[in-house]
């Protein structure tokens, strides 16, 4: 038997990067005229979906697989680049939703992700994550805007209802759609959305030994000169980790002035990408753990490591959607994860050293500013990243 291949030398930029297994449950599936006028969901075909069964669904022995539940596409903020609804669209079949979590979990799902839209708007929270656990689910997390949460909790403590739900989470996954009170206003459409951060972010602090703390960041024009205000904010609520992800225009391409909006707040890479080895650094020293997402690899000198896209790809993804009109829950599985679809390459990426690493740039990112800002690394300095990273550890 011939040896396998050598690795080639710059995957070991890349050695931290470990495959992650998600489970998607949702509840509506939308025709391809939904896909093609709303811009809702990934266009049918490019998700590579294939039928499953739910008793087929075997999650392996120390896996730590997943389930991100979306409850529906409804959202309380106005984000520019963002296209939720703002009012409950199908909420989900409460019972039959957790009879599929109960059976998941039997099957050695063990972790969920509340996700919505905005799943602090569902009534009943508190109770539907005391049942997830009832069910067997060992981690519980809340991908959450906070705009309610920050309601809730302040100097007075968290709010009845509110104390319950959070006494149930191991982990809240907290978005920033902004990382001041200009960013914050522009971006969301709400005066006071910055100044309820500050208050749910130091509500938190308290709970940082037992609720980890995950926040997520998208870059836009508005904060590609804020990132360094971010340790800081890491610091004030005891996070544990960070997610920075490129802005991705969500709306269609062709569907007028709001899609004009969402791409003019698209920044270019080089007005943030030399700033991401520092707050690495920072993040480092604190403790707080840094992902970075939709920035292609030739703008991570030096945070290589952190690219999130690459696990992604690597992964098996399996989605479960969930349709409360039908008589059975229908089970799909696809391979890689959905959020490549719309990613494309450069002319001159093909010459790049990363290229078999790399998962490409939004479309939406080239249409905006063209493939000026994406440069080939060559074998030489993927080589002098190597060297440079092992010199400071």
């Amino acid at each position: 038997m011939s040896p396998p291949p050598a690795p080639r030398p710059w995957a070991r930029l890349f050695v931290h990067a470990q495959p992650l297994q998600v489970l998607e449950l949702r509840h509506h599936i939308p025709d391809a005229a939904q896909v093609g006028s709303t811009g809702a969901a990934v266009r049918a075909g490019s998700m590579q979906l294939h039928p499953a069964r739910l008793e087929d669904l075997q999650a392996e022995p120390g896996s730590r697989a997943g389930i991100w539940f979306r409850f529906f596409n409804s959202c309380n903020l106005r984000c520019q680049y963002c296209n939720e609804p703002a009012k409950p669209a199908n909420p989900i079949h409460i019972p039959r939703a957790l009879d599929t979590l109960g059976q998941l979990a039997r099957q050695g799902f063990e972790r969920i992700t509340l996700s919505g839209g905005e799943p602090t708007l569902v009534p009943g929270l508190a109770e539907f994550i005391a049942a997830l656990r009832e069910r067997g689910f060992k981690w519980i997390s809340l991908a959450t805007n906070g705009y309610r949460l920050a309601e809730a909790g302040g100097e007075q403590g968290w709010k009845r209802g509110w104390e319950k739900a959070l006494a149930g989470l191991d982990e809240i996954y907290l978005s920033l759609h902004g990382l001041d009170a200009a960013s914050g206003a522009a971006i969301t459409g709400q005066a006071d959305y910055w100044a309820r951060m500050e208050t749910l972010l130091a509500a938190l602090r308290p709970h940082a030994q037992r609720l980890h703390l995950g926040l997520n960041h998208p870059i836009t024009t508005h904060t590609a000169a804020l990132l360094e205000r971010l340790p800081a904010l890491v610091a004030a609520s005891g996070a544990r980790s960070l997610q920075l992800s490129l802005m991705e225009q969500y709306e269609d391409e062709d569907s007028g002035p709001a899609a004009a909006r969402a791409a003019a707040l698209i920044p270019a890479l080089p007005s943030f990408s030399p700033a991401l080895p520092g707050l690495h650094q920072a993040l480092q020293a604190q403790g707080c753990a840094l992902t970075l997402e939709g920035i292609p690899p030739c703008h991570l000198a030096g945070v290589e490591s952190c690219y999130l896209d690459y696990r992604r790809a690597r992964s098996h993804m399996l989605r479960v959607i969930y349709d409360n009109g039908g008589e059975a829950d229908q089970i799909q599985f696809s391979r890689g994860s959905s959020r490549e679809v719309g990613k494309v390459y450069a002319s001159a990426c093909g010459e790049c050293a990363y290229r078999s690493h790399c998962c490409g740039i939004y479309h939406s990112y080239l249409k905006r500013h063209g493939e000026a800002d994406l440069r080939p690394v060559s074998p030489t300095e993927a080589a002098a990243r190597i060297h440079a990273r092992r010199r400071t550890g």
